[in-house]
């Protein structure tokens, strides 16, 4: 795997440095990122985490998506998937984002989104 790996993740930088990468390769190159984080690939989930703050969404969401795979998150990861479950504009990452929290069973998800809910209830007043 770790060959294998390793020339995914490659493809996958590459992919992520070309602004003009056809939109074509990225479906089976999220495949077989998928296909890594279902293996627990330790490289890849590294990769993972370092996507959450990229600009693209659609990048965003399938790093989201993988980094469920992984059973034991570490504390700077955690808080950037709390970030997302409360600040990120798209739907589905911030949904993503709530799912793993709730299997890493994360209770400072709560507290995150507090403020949020005082918000939303003082604007809809």
């Amino acid at each position: 795997m770790s060959d294998d790996g390793a020339q995914i993740l490659a493809e996958a930088r590459r992919l992520l440095a070309d602004p003009h990468a056809p939109k074509t390769s990225l479906t089976p190159l999220f495949r077989a990122l998928h296909r890594l984080a279902e293996d627990q690939y330790a490289p890849a989930q590294e990769f993972f985490d370092s996507l959450l703050t990229f600009p693209n969404p659609v990048w965003r969401y399938e790093a989201m998506r993988d980094l469920g795979h992984y059973p034991c998150l570490g504390a700077d990861t955690l808080a950037r998937v709390r970030e997302s479950l409360v600040w990120d504009p798209d739907p589905d990452i911030r949904i993503s984002a709530a799912s793993i929290l709730g299997e890493q069973l994360d209770h400072e998800a709560l507290d995150a989104l507090r403020p949020r809910r005082r918000l939303a209830a003082a604007g809809s007043q």
